[in-house]
């Protein structure tokens, strides 16, 4: 049986873009921290305080892409 050759690519190697058009529009802390070009210990502290959009799926902070857009147009809290 021959093996086919995969290419195996790395999960980081995608845009946050490019993971987005996969992920429905959901982000993990990492994402937007990298999208919005700030550190996780800030992205934190704007989630504890309500100053970002973010919704607990599992526990755990999720953010969705539209919800972002619409807090750094300032139409959203």
């Amino acid at each position: 049986m021959k093996k086919k050759n995969r290419l195996k690519i790395h999960p980081r190697s995608f845009s946050i873009e490019q993971k987005m058009k996969t992920d429905n529009g959901v982000m993990i802390p990492s994402e937007v921290a990298l999208l919005l070009r700030i550190s996780m210990k800030t992205l934190s502290r704007l989630t504890q305080r309500g100053e970002i959009p973010f919704r607990k799926i599992g526990g755990q902070h999720r953010y969705f892409k539209s919800d972002l857009d619409l807090w750094l147009k300032g139409d959203s809290q």
